[in-house]
């Protein structure tokens, strides 16, 4: 398996150094995130179990859901309006650790994840998509998930609550911003990659090295909760 090297991590002297520089970055995300309170313009949607790959998004008065279903290594992605279920995507695993993942759309060709979610930047779990021209940031603070556009205005983000007896936070809510509606489908299956690929690296859009470093710090590091 070839080993990917980050150019930008040969700038750091130190795992030291790179987990000061991280921590920096969520910081950064999480005076953002405090900044813009969350108002009527958007949208909440509950979120029920914590298996990325088996979720569902509820809009209150069940008037819009999401969900993902998984059977073998496909998952299928699901909006419901108004009781017509309509299918948005599948997800194609890679039966092979370290492989591709595919991703489908409709009945478009299928296509690399990473073609779909491009990295920001060369270090840390950050990518962005493009809806009919329009440019979006998801990435990962230390305790939720949270979308920009590119001037870095916050449309959106999770809230996570303590499960488990390792009292690990999982994704209990989501808001997102009115605005987003006519792209809201691409903002959930981008959603579902991201949280992948934070858990286990399962979406393949994390270099692998990477991504074992990030979870040795991750652990080093204090949650901070927003109130």
């Amino acid at each position: 398996m070839m080993t990917y090297a980050s150019p930008l991590a040969n700038n750091f002297h130190s795992i030291y150094e790179m987990a000061c520089w991280i921590f920096w970055m969520q910081a950064a995300r999480r005076n953002k995130l405090n900044r813009h309170a969350v108002g009527p313009n958007f949208l909440h949607f509950m979120i029920s179990h914590d298996d990325p790959t088996h979720l569902t998004f509820t809009l209150l008065g069940n008037a819009l859901v999401y969900k993902t279903s998984t059977k073998g290594t496909t998952t299928s992605i699901t909006r419901k309006v108004d009781g017509k279920s309509t299918g948005l995507a599948k997800i194609y695993w890679s039966e092979v650790e370290g492989g591709e993942t595919m991703i489908q759309f409709g009945g478009h060709p299928a296509i690399r994840v990473e073609q779909f979610l491009p990295p920001v930047q060369d270090i840390g779990l950050e990518h962005q998509f493009t809806v009919n021209g329009r440019d979006f940031h998801c990435a990962f603070t230390s305790d939720r998930f949270v979308l920009t556009d590119s001037n870095d205005a916050l449309l959106g983000h999770d809230t996570r609550t303590p499960h488990g007896p390792t009292h690990r936070l999982t994704p209990d809510c989501f808001e997102v911003s009115i605005d987003l509606f006519d792209a809201m489908d691409f903002v959930f299956v981008a959603y579902i990659c991201m949280e992948c690929a934070r858990r286990d690296g399962r979406a393949s859009i994390l270099p692998r090295p990477y991504s074992q470093e990030w979870q040795t710090l991750q652990r080093s590091m204090p949650t901070v909760h927003s109130q």
